[in-house]
């Protein structure tokens, strides 16, 4: 039977061998059609993304770029919720409003919004080498709400293999990116009415403070100017945790003048959103933009 069958191919023409070359073949091309027409829906999906919450190609929020041009400065904000500006509009968060009056200036600054919703200080210095090649002349590291070891939803643009592989973040699982309509998540540890005492940097927080000290560490040994951001506190017990920081890191940084800190004490900053959950106001966004908008220029214009 097995000669017979043999024999009917050979009398159609097309051995076995050829058929499963051809199946080959075939394969190849709805591979690559496929990848072709899933670019060209995820590159269309991608214009309407960043139009809506400023994320880019590349996983972050504002103008991509990639290669460093003579003159050109760039201002990196590595930060969770806060910085990223959940809640809001990307146009009213803060590292958007302060891209307008840095990039008027006769020799602009670029900024770049590496934050993401829920990340905490624990992520910061894997965001600072994932973008390493933005090359920034200022960090700004936010030390916002969120619990140290926070992480984004659904793992956030690390979740994606291809981020991780090339650096590009493909828009259609939007889950990776999030929209502006999460809030802020409070760190427990940050309640008042827990009762035992935080211990700072020793203590409760001491998580928090060394996953600081990591991320400000990565900007100092790179010769970068780095400015450690204090939010609104929402609590006594996160205004107490912001001074414990302030003195570890004056302990372990204090004779490096590119140090700088922010202290944005803005009155009532927080107010209620989704779920109960915490966002910054608009009023609130701006303020603390033109605060440290002034603490940038003055570090840019004084070296």
């Amino acid at each position: 039977m097995a000669g017979i069958a043999a024999s009917a191919d050979q009398g159609r023409g097309i051995s076995p061998v050829t058929r499963r070359q051809l199946a080959a073949v075939f394969l190849v091309n709805a591979i690559g059609y496929l990848c072709v027409a899933t670019i060209l829906v995820d590159r269309g999906y991608r214009r309407q993304l960043a139009a809506r919450t400023g994320v880019n190609a590349y996983g972050y929020r504002g103008v991509a770029r990639v290669g460093k041009t003579s003159g050109e400065r760039r201002l990196v904000v590595v930060g969770g919720s806060f910085a990223f500006g959940s809640g809001l509009q990307y146009a009213d968060t803060i590292p958007a409003l302060m891209s307008g009056p840095l990039g008027r200036q006769p020799q602009p600054v670029h900024v770049a919004n590496l934050s993401e919703p829920g990340a905490g200080a624990g992520t910061f210095v894997r965001a600072l080498n994932d973008y390493a090649y933005l090359l920034p002349d200022v960090i700004l590291i936010v030390d916002g709400y969120d619990p140290p070891s926070g992480l984004p939803p659904g793992g956030g643009r690390r979740a994606s293999a291809v981020f991780r592989d090339i650096g590009y973040l493909p828009a259609l699982p939007s889950g990776l990116v999030s929209p502006a309509a999460v809030s802020t998540d409070v760190d427990p540890l940050f309640d008042d009415s827990r009762h035992e005492d935080p211990g700072g940097c020793a203590g409760l927080f001491a998580e928090r403070c060394d996953a600081m000290a990591a991320a400000v560490e990565w900007g100092l040994a790179r010769k970068t100017a780095v400015v450690v951001v204090t939010p609104p506190a929402v609590s006594r017990r996160q205004a107490a945790e912001q001074r414990a920081l302030l003195t570890a890191l004056a302990g372990r940084f204090g004779s490096d003048d590119r140090l700088h800190h922010v202290n944005l004490q803005v009155p009532g900053a927080l107010e209620d959103g989704l779920s109960g959950a915490r966002r910054i106001t608009r009023e609130a966004a701006e303020s603390c933009a033109r605060q440290l908008v002034a603490e940038v220029l003055t570090i840019l214009n004084g070296r």
